[in-house]
């Protein structure tokens, strides 16, 4: 190990980046991850028959370690879709229960059965997250009602991942978007949360000035979208007089 002598630069393809990718069943999230260059879906469920796809299916927690650790020595694929985070979480669980002997997390006293499923679970997505791949995390929406201090409530936008699934891989990935429809039917992406939305991003100088994306008509408009909204806030430079200034395109 040694010191660095220069500091690292930000990664300029949105492929080398970790993604939450939840919304409506049926609105596309497959086909969307479909369209990054060399991606491999590690399938949860059977979302993918009608798709041409290189996948591998993964029906147990021991399939998925097996598949990471075949990933380990892989230089095939650049992007790990994980389709979805739901059942993966499932599959932990259902493991560590296996381990422990026990049928339901909530057995064990001092909640150390869900300390042991979330310990498990950051520990193999932890290992998808440094294969030095990007990764894609997918789930379905669902609509909770969240109760605030005051004692009113409001409707909240949400993955269908466990709440201990989304404490694991929400502060671990760099975007967590919705995909979902809007009142006149088309598809858009959403990249910036509200008090009713759960999304955001973490990676600086992109997504400038969007909150959401339409994604068009197709996965490929949908993925075409995707990548010019990432590259709206790209920095260049351009010379002014004898002085080079940066400029963000918008």
């Amino acid at each position: 190990m040694k010191l660095p002598k220069n500091k690292s630069k930000p990664k300029s393809n949105i492929s080398d980046y970790s993604i939450l990718l939840y919304g409506r069943e049926k609105i596309g999230k497959t086909t969307l991850c479909s369209q990054f260059p060399n991606s491999l879906f590690l399938m949860c469920e059977p979302g993918g028959k009608s798709l041409s796809i290189y996948q591998i299916p993964i029906h147990s927690w021991k399939d998925m370690i097996e598949a990471i650790k075949l990933l380990e020595s892989d230089t095939r694929f650049d992007t790990i879709v994980v389709d979805t985070a739901d059942i993966a979480f499932k599959y932990c669980e259902e493991r560590v229960c296996e381990k422990l002997a026990i049928s339901h997390p909530s057995e064990e006293e001092w909640g150390k059965g869900w300390g042991a499923v979330k310990d498990e679970f950051t520990r193999v997505m932890s290992r998808i997250q440094k294969l030095g791949k990007g990764v894609i995390f997918t789930s379905h929406s669902e609509e909770k009602e969240i109760r605030k201090t005051s004692g009113q409530s409001s409707d909240r936008t949400q993955p269908t991942l466990s709440k201990q699934g989304r404490r694991v891989l929400e502060p671990m990935v760099d975007l967590w978007a919705y995909y979902t429809y809007t009142p006149d039917g088309s598809r858009s992406l959403v990249v910036e949360g509200s008090a009713n939305i759960s999304a955001g991003s973490r990676i600086k100088g992109r997504f400038v000035g969007i909150s959401s994306i339409d994604m068009g008509s197709s996965e490929e408009d949908a993925y075409r979208n995707l990548i010019t909204a990432f590259n709206s806030g790209s920095v260049a430079e351009k010379i002014v007089g004898k002085k080079k200034v940066k400029i963000i395109r918008r």
